[in-house]
């Protein structure tokens, strides 16, 4: 598993809401020799690190500590991201998230602190509107403060938080500029042509089947149902009008009404009992009995599509969009790099 790290960060920009609001990032006190008292210790993700505080902190970068216990959050935020998406990070990949996670963050407070260093103006009433609307998610003020107290944030806190994101993303709009890049027709077609894993087809059929189900059934029934399947069968076998059955006879209701009819399906779409009996029929031909968990099917392929590419024509516009996104990230990972080689960066890992 690979994360790219742009990607991450226009993710984390996107993403202003309570599910990464973590509080604010206070400049504490230049180090102290004395121990900060509790009561007047920072808070946020990223504070000025004093004497004695590298537990707290993951890394500081220009001296601005990112808090443990943040860090710790990105990486559950990023790990329930991804299950989102149906995707489970296994247990070996845990060490590469982490590791990617805090750069992430690192270069989130490089970005800022560059916000920082420009000058840039704040514009309030778009931070008004961003809090507004992650509000007006929560139909009561008891909603409002559970969702607060369960991300450990407060009101205050996640209005900074917007403000934050607001200036960095106007760095990044600088650096990959308000147009998207141009992509040319000679870069399409490269990667077109690069790349024909992504636009293959697979072979597909046509099929139409006539169901007895057996569900339910167990014994001697399952054997009356065979039976019965195996006369439909022979009827079809005799010249019998397989959508006329299929519309008397069939125990599947939906392929019933159209004749038996399937569609069209390629492979990985049918159990696999089924997939295998209609991938190997020749078109016109009666299949076997073919049991499933529903029950005994009698296929016909009426159509075989070979596998092929699809056209460029049809995914044009795709590739562009990607290239043009691709370009826009590359632009930002070289400006994040030439921030980190000015940038002082430890790591207490």
């Amino acid at each position: 598993m690979r994360i790219r790290l742009t990607l991450l960060i226009l993710l984390f920009l996107a993403a202003i809401g309570l599910a990464y609001a973590g509080g604010n990032r206070e400049q504490a006190p230049e180090p102290q020799p004395e121990p900060v008292p509790a009561a007047e210790e920072p808070t946020g993700p990223a504070t000025r690190i004093g004497v004695g505080d590298s537990d707290r902190f993951v890394a500081r970068v220009n001296g601005v500590g990112i808090l443990r216990s943040d860090f710790d959050n990105a990486v559950q935020v990023t790990i329930q991201r991804f299950a989102m998406q149906g995707q489970t990070v296994q247990e070996p990949d845990i060490d590469q998230l982490r590791a990617e996670v805090l750069e992430q963050l690192i270069a989130e407070e490089l970005l800022y602190q560059d916000a920082l260093a420009r000058s840039l103006t704040l514009n309030k009433t778009q931070v008004d509107q961003q809090f507004q609307q992650i509000r007006d998610q929560f139909s009561t003020e008891e909603q409002w403060n559970q969702a607060l107290e369960q991300n450990n944030t407060t009101a205050a806190e996640l209005r900074e938080q917007i403000e934050r994101n607001s200036l960095i993303q106007q760095v990044i709009a600088t650096v990959v500029g308000q147009t998207p890049p141009e992509v040319t027709t000679a870069e399409i077609r490269t990667f077109y042509d690069d790349n024909p894993e992504f636009f293959a087809t697979g072979e597909q059929v046509a099929a139409r089947h006539i169901l007895v189900s057996t569900q339910g059934l167990s014994g001697e029934d399952i054997d009356d149902a065979r039976a019965a399947a195996q006369q439909i069968r022979q009827e079809l076998i005799d010249g019998a009008d397989f959508a006329e059955l299929a519309r008397e006879r069939s125990d599947d209701p939906g392929a019933a009404a159209q004749g038996g009819d399937l569609g069209t399906f390629g492979r990985g779409m049918m159990v696999p009992e089924f997939e295998e009996a209609a991938f190997s029929l020749e078109v016109g031909e009666i299949s076997q009995l073919v049991q499933t968990q529903f029950g005994f099917h009698i296929v016909q392929v009426t159509e075989r599509i070979a596998g092929g590419m699809t056209p460029l024509a049809q995914v044009t516009e795709n590739i562009r969009q990607y290239l043009s996104q691709q370009k826009q990230a590359e632009a930002l990972d070289v400006y994040i790099d030439s921030l980190r080689e000015q940038a002082e960066i430890t790591v207490n890992a």
